[in-house]
């Protein structure tokens, strides 16, 4: 092999990992946010006389000592047109996520989250690769769990500690090679109710294909006014923008654009042994979030993939085959359980 082909296969592996773990960190962000509010809620002063606001009946709910969450979210992207006439890929997902907060104090917040999520690939009439259907990839798991910390050092700063271990594969393929971890650390500054600022880094195992990486991490959050919120990272698959305008106490519109990308370790006895599916996309989602009482919310959306990529390597790395998804709908719905 070549240099150059050493190089291009190098850079492919980097921006893989690079996509693949960053939603890692938008939801440990999304935890700290979480776990911040708690304190934030609790706090609020009237901008008038300076004093302490009663409490909602949602925040006190929320600011218990010991709080868990669950949540199943559905996705389905059907009948997507590949380009040059290469087939259509229907794709379903179901995924569930369990959490928990334990408030030690007001300063000392350790969780504990685990994610399984399950998908469904329909392959069909892929041209000019006729392994690239249901016999390379029809269904597939990701698994990810692991332990957090929030240290809240100020009313301004605050840390966040978090480890992943994650599991991502074909059913029947070997975990061990589908094995990594992540592993994050951030600061956030919130310069007043409105605006806060978040940056760390995020650190990534190693896997056969690749070393271990250190990637610098931002977030921002912005809330102008009680109805609209604006955020960097605050995406539930993966790294993005979002804004939010809430309606009333117990309905908002979301909208929200992120680069999502998954990856399957493939099977050993497969067509393509210890290889790997990435499925790489941009969507765009506009939906409703209806929160009628303070532990339950369901969240219908609708939307397109405006971009999408998909691409088969083998068990070293190297590109089998690359085809590239037509802009095509997607809608889902996630219901959310606080306890």
């Amino acid at each position: 092999m070549s240099t150059v082909n050493l190089s291009k296969n190098k850079l492919k592996v980097f921006i893989w990992l690079l996509l693949t773990n960053l939603f890692l960190y938008v939801n440990a962000e999304w935890n700290q946010s979480f776990a911040e509010s708690l304190e934030k809620n609790s706090l609020q002063q009237d901008d008038e006389n300076q004093k302490i606001k009663p409490m909602s009946q949602r925040e006190k709910y929320l600011n218990r000592k010991f709080l868990f969450e669950s949540s199943y979210i559905f996705s389905a992207h059907p009948s997507q047109q590949l380009y040059d006439d290469q087939g259509k890929i229907n794709i379903y997902r179901h995924r569930f996520d369990w959490s928990f907060i334990y408030r030690i104090n007001k300063k000392i917040i350790p969780g504990f989250s685990l994610n399984f999520e399950h998908s469904q690939y329909d392959l069909n009439n892929i041209h000019d690769f006729s392994m690239l259907d249901d016999s390379i990839m029809g269904q597939g798991m990701r698994l990810r769990f692991g332990p957090s910390l929030l240290i809240k050092v100020s009313d301004h700063w605050s840390t966040y500690l978090a480890f992943y271990p994650n599991f991502s594969l074909e059913y029947g393929a070997d975990w061990g090679k589908s094995f990594r971890y992540s592993s994050v650390a951030f600061a956030s500054y919130r310069f007043n109710p409105k605006i806060a600022l978040r940056f760390g880094v995020l650190v990534i195992g190693s896997r056969p294909e690749a070393q271990t990486l250190i990637i610098p991490i931002i977030g921002f959050e912005w809330k102008p006014n009680k109805k609209w919120e604006l955020g960097i990272g605050g995406v539930t698959d993966g790294p993005g923008i979002y804004t939010s305008y809430r309606i009333n106490k117990k309905l908002q519109l979301r909208a929200d654009a992120s680069w999502v990308l998954h990856e399957f370790r493939l099977d050993n006895e497969g067509l393509i042994p210890g290889g790997v599916l990435e499925d790489m996309q941009v969507p765009i989602h506009i939906g409703v979030i209806y929160e009628p009482w303070p532990f339950f919310s369901i969240n219908p959306y609708l939307g397109s993939n405006i971009w999408s990529r998909y691409q088969v390597l083998d068990a070293q790395g190297e590109d089998v085959k690359t085809v590239y998804g037509r802009p095509s709908l997607t809608g889902g719905i996630g219901i959310n359980l606080k306890y």
